[in-house]
C-alpha cells in the first residue's frame, strides 16, 4: 500500500509539473504573440511615420532647389548668383542627405522592396555617368564609360535601385579624386536562362582607401576617415545602402584600392532577361563606310571613342596629338581617301582642339568644310567658344553614343551654306524645335508647384495648361484631346487624386496619352500603384528640371512604352 502511495504522489507531483509548464508554455506563447502584434504595429507606424516625413520634407526642398534654378536663369550679379548657388547646393546636399536616412530606415524597417521593369542599362550607365559630371567642375578629370558589346538593350528588374547604387559609387569618385581619371563600365560576369549577373566597375584614380579600411566603408555609420572635421563629409550611409540594395539583388558589392593611386568598386547584380523585340537602338546605317578622323591625348577616351564609330561600320583614324591631323588629312588627300568628318578634343596640351579647328579651317583644300565635333570634360560653358573657332558640333564628356550617332547624322545629312554659317549643334539644339510644339496639362493643387512647374516648361518652350485637380484634368483633356501631348498628374490632390483621374481617363478610352505621376510621397510601392492605375512613368519631388526634360524627351519625342 505503501508503495501504491508514493507512485500517485509521484504521479500527481508529475501532473502539477506539467501543468505548471503548461501554464509556461501558454504564457509565453501568449506574450510572444502579443511582442508580435506590438512589433507589427510600430513597423506599421514607422512605415506611416517615414511615409509622412518623405512627404513633409520632400514637398518644400521642390520650392527650395525648383526656384533656385529659376533664380540662376535670370539677370543676377556676381554676389548673387553666389548666394543662390549656395542654397542650390545646400538644399541638394541636403536632399542628398534626407535620402540616405529615409532610405537606410526602410531598410531598417524591412520596407525596401523592388519593382520588375524593363529599362535600358545602357542608358542608364550613360545617365548616371552626365549626373555625376557637376560634381567634376574644373578639375582635370575624365569621366570614361564603357559598355560591353554582350549587354542585352533591354533588361527587368529595378532601374531606381540599380540607378542608386551606380550613382552613390560614382559620386563617391569625385570628392577623392582631383586629377586623372574616373571610369564606369558595365560587363556580364553569369548568365542563366532567364537571369543574367550584371558586374558594374567604377575605378578612379584618387587618394585610395587604407586596407584596414575596406572591410568596413560598408558598414552604416562607418567611413576611411571618421573624424568629426574629415574634408569629404558625407553620413556614412550611401556605402552600407549600397550593400543592402545589391544583397536584396542577389549579388554584391566590394572595392579594392591601393592609398595614392585609387581605388576600384565592384557591384554585381541579377537582372531578368526581356524577350529580345528589336535589334540594338543605336546602329546607323547611313554612318556606315564614313571615315572619321579622331582626336583626343586621353587613349582610354580615344579607344571608347574608336570602338563606339566602328561599331557602326566607320572607318576610324586615332591620334593623340594635336600637332599630326594636318599630315593625316593630307595624306588621306594624296590617298584619294577624305575624311568625312573629324571630332576633337579641345582640352589637350601643347596644341588644343581650338587650334585644330583653325588648322583645319585655314587648310587650302575641300577638307576646310569637313564637319568638325568638339568634345569637352569641362563643366565650362564651351558651344559658344567652340562655334567662333569653327566646329559644327560640341558634345560633353563622357559621350552618350545615341547624342553623338544623331549629330553625325544631321551634319553627314546637311550640305554646308557657304553664304551663311548654320548654329553650332549641340545635344540640345537637335530638339529645340520640338520643345516648342510639345503641350502639357499640368494636374497640381499646390500654388507654389504650380507657378514653379509651369516657369519650368513653358522657359523651355513648351505650352502649358494647368488643371487645379483631378477632376479638372479630367474634364480639360476629355473634352479637348487633340490640344495635349502629355499629363503630369499629381497624386495627392482635393475632390479627385490623381490616381482616380488617370484611371477615369484610361476608362474613356484614351489609352495612348502618357500620363505621368508627381508625388511628394516617394515610400514604398508607390510607382506600381501609379503604373497599375494607367500611368506610364513615375517622378518623386522636388521635382528637378533635368528629370523633367527627361520624361518629356522620353515620351514625346521618342513615343516609348511604359518603363
Amino acid at each position: 500500500m505503501d508503495e501504491i502511495k508514493i507512485l500517485k504522489a509521484k504521479l500527481e507531483r508529475e501532473r502539477k509539473a506539467n501543468k505548471i509548464l503548461e501554464d509556461m508554455l501558454e504564457t509565453r506563447t501568449r506574450n510572444l504573440y502579443l511582442a508580435k502584434q506590438k512589433a507589427e504595429a510600430a513597423n506599421a507606424a514607422k512605415s506611416d511615420f517615414l511615409a509622412n516625413m518623405s512627404h513633409e520634407i520632400r514637398t518644400p526642398m521642390n520650392a527650395v532647389i525648383g526656384f533656385s534654378d529659376m533664380l540662376l536663369d535670370t539677370d543676377l550679379d556676381e554676389d548673387q548668383k553666389d548666394y543662390v548657388n549656395t542654397v542650390k547646393r545646400s538644399g541638394d546636399s541636403l536632399l542628398s542627405l534626407i535620402n540616405d536616412i529615409l532610405d537606410f530606415s526602410k531598410i531598417e524597417a524591412g520596407q525596401l522592396d523592388f519593382d520588375e521593369i524593363d529599362f535600358d542599362p545602357e542608358l542608364l550607365v550613360y545617365d548616371v555617368c552626365e549626373m555625376v559630371r557637376p560634381k567634376i567642375e574644373s578639375k582635370p578629370v575624365e569621366v570614361l564609360c564603357r559598355i560591353a558589346d554582350n549587354i542585352p538593350s533591354m533588361v527587368k528588374g529595378d532601374p531606381i535601385r540599380f540607378r542608386q547604387v551606380l550613382t552613390n559609387l560614382m559620386g563617391n569618385a569625385p570628392k577623392f579624386t582631383e586629377a586623372g581619371e574616373i571610369e564606369i563600365s558595365l560587363d556580364i560576369e553569369e548568365e542563366k536562362e532567364t537571369q543574367v549577373k550584371f558586374h558594374v566597375k567604377i575605378r578612379d584614380t584618387g587618394i585610395g582607401i587604407p586596407k584596414d579600411k575596406l572591410s568596413t566603408i560598408f558598414e552604416p555609420f562607418k567611413q576611411a576617415d571618421g573624424s568629426t572635421t574629415r574634408k569629404y563629409g558625407g553620413t556614412g550611409l550611401g556605402l552600407a545602402i549600397c550593400k543592402q540594395i545589391s544583397d536584396l539583388m542577389g549579388g554584391g558589392v566590394w572595392a579594392e584600392s591601393i592609398v595614392g593611386k585609387g581605388s576600384i568598386f565592384h557591384f554585381t547584380a541579377w537582372l531578368g532577361k526581356v524577350e529580345e523585340k528589336e535589334t540594338r537602338k543605336f546602329v546607323s546605317v547611313s554612318l556606315s563606310g564614313k571615315k572619321a578622323l579622331i582626336v583626343d591625348d586621353n587613349r582610354n577616351n580615344l579607344d571608347i571613342l574608336r570602338h563606339i564609330l566602328e561599331s557602326v561600320g566607320m572607318y576610324v583614324v586615332a591620334l593623340t596629338n594635336g600637332k599630326d591631323v594636318l599630315p593625316a588629312i593630307q595624306k588621306a588627300i594624296e590617298e584619294q581617301n577624305h575624311f568625312n568628318l573629324c571630332i576633337c578634343d579641345i582640352q589637350m596640351p601643347g596644341i588644343s582642339g581650338y587650334d585644330v579647328a583653325k588648322a583645319i579651317h585655314g587648310f587650302k583644300s575641300e577638307i576646310k568644310d569637313i564637319p568638325l565635333i568638339a568634345l569637352s570634360s569641362l563643366m565650362e560653358r564651351d558651344a559658344k567658344k567652340c562655334e567662333e573657332a569653327g566646329f559644327d558640333g560640341f558634345l560633353n564628356k563622357p559621350i552618350r553614343r545615341e547624342k553623338l550617332y544623331k549629330m553625325l547624322e544631321r551634319l553627314l545629312g546637311e550640305k554646308k551654306d557657304k553664304e551663311l554659317k548654320p548654329k553650332i549643334i549641340t545635344q540640345y539644339s537637335i530638339r529645340e524645335d520640338m520643345k516648342h510644339s510639345a503641350r502639357i496639362l499640368l494636374a497640381e493643387d499646390n500654388v507654389i508647384n504650380q507657378k514653379l512647374a509651369k516657369m519650368m516648361l513653358t522657359k523651355a518652350g513648351y505650352q502649358v495648361e494647368v488643371a487645379n485637380n483631378g477632376q479638372e484634368a479630367v474634364e480639360k483633356y476629355t473634352t479637348s484631346p487633340e490640344n495635349f501631348d502629355l499629363i503630369f498628374m499629381d497624386v495627392q490632390m482635393p475632390e479627385m487624386d490623381g490616381i482616380e483621374a488617370t484611371q477615369v481617363i484610361r476608362e474613356k478610352g484614351f489609352d495612348t496619352i502618357p500620363i505621368v505621376a508627381m508625388t511628394a510621397n516617394a515610400m514604398k510601392g508607390d510607382r506600381l500603384i501609379c503604373l497599375k492605375a494607367g500611368m506610364v512613368d513615375y517622378i518623386a519631388k522636388p521635382i528637378k528640371r533635368e528629370l523633367v526634360f527627361e520624361i518629356l524627351e522620353k515620351w514625346i519625342f521618342n513615343n516609348n512604352t511604359p518603363i
